[in-house]
């Protein structure tokens, strides 16, 4: 395939009718993967081997290096048919590194950043492997990422997803999971999205919109659900309203849920991304950060956009609270 027929296929899919839409809606159909078990890695082994039965898969990952020589985190795609397969990616990577924390809001930020750009284009031959992911995974630090796939048609695919060393740097043969005293365990997700519709009013109570807790996402094969929803993207339409004759100023602030909690965020403001600093509860004493603020004037009405996912390394839930002041 010429450079020319895979930089007009970028364009395509990057583009929001035909392709790989800015608007998002294609997380209502994606496949979620979610590999942090276990969580500290001490060998290698092989994490996945599954068959793309969808077009849209999105791989979020987050681990700890314990092994004392390096070990790196791939990601391999494999065309099981003869004929060559296209597929687009869009990938972030953070680490190593010793903050957990930063890494799982660095790779989310990256990843919301990359969402209006047009994606990655690779080429597979047919009866051969390409990798898409090699991160490296260090003695005490953590690496997080998220990965996300997009088939040109119905291909025959698989995705393999290994912890190598310099003993076992190949896939091919897979790794025997033996090899790791904990075996490796991903989960597959039917629903990558949520959606959330809110309105809140000038002269009501406080208000809140719970991201990561209860409903939690459970995995297809075990029905275990996933504490903190990590990965799901929390698709959020407010409506704030001012039904009183005066002005008042709107505030959504972010607060941790849970004692002896570290957390930041990242969000799409109305398409724009926001990144929050460390929240935390630590004590009895809650430090709570200011997201946006808007000011109404009387009888008028606002909606905003807000897109957020709980990042890793982070204990989710947070609060997004709403509260108003009358000017």
């Amino acid at each position: 395939m010429t450079p020319y027929i895979l930089v007009l296929m970028a364009l395509l899919w990057s583009h929001p009718i035909l392709g790989w839409a800015p608007q998002m809606d294609f997380f209502s159909q994606e496949r979620l993967i979610v590999s942090n078990k276990p969580e500290s890695i001490t060998y290698p082994g092989q994490v996945f081997d599954w068959q793309m039965s969808v077009p849209l898969v999105r791989l979020f990952y987050h681990h700890r290096g314990l092994a004392k020589a390096p070990l790196e985190i791939q990601l391999w795609a494999i065309n099981r048919d003869q004929e060559t397969a296209t597929m687009s990616y869009i990938q972030s990577k953070a680490g190593p590194s010793l903050d957990y924390v930063f890494t799982g809001h660095l790779a989310l930020s990256q990843f919301f950043g990359q969402l209006n750009q047009a994606p990655q284009m690779v080429t597979i031959p047919g009866k051969h492997k390409v990798q898409l992911l090699a991160h490296p995974l260090k003695y005490k630090q953590s690496s997080s990422g998220i990965i996300q796939l997009k088939l040109s048609q119905q291909e025959n695919i698989r995705l393999v997803m290994v912890v190598a060393n310099d003993e076992y740097p190949q896939i091919i043969p897979l790794l025997d999971q033996s090899i790791h005293p904990e075996p490796f365990e991903a989960y597959f997700f039917r629903h990558a999205k949520q959606q959330i519709v809110k309105q809140f009013s000038v002269g009501t109570q406080d208000d809140k919109i719970r991201v990561g807790g209860p409903p939690y996402i459970k995995d297809m094969q075990y029905q275990k659900p996933l504490k903190g929803n990590y990965g799901l993207l929390y698709d959020i339409q407010v409506e704030l309203s001012n039904p009183l004759p005066q002005p008042a100023d709107v505030q959504i602030l972010v607060a941790p849920h849970q004692q002896n909690s570290i957390d930041r965020g990242v969000f799409l403001l109305d398409g724009k991304l926001k990144e929050l600093g460390i929240i935390t509860y630590k004590d009895q004493t809650m430090i709570i950060k200011e997201l946006a603020s808007y000011s109404l004037p009387p009888f008028e009405s606002r909606r905003i956009s807000l897109k957020t996912m709980p990042q890793a390394g982070s204990f989710y839930p947070i609060d997004l609270i709403f509260k108003y002041e009358l000017n």
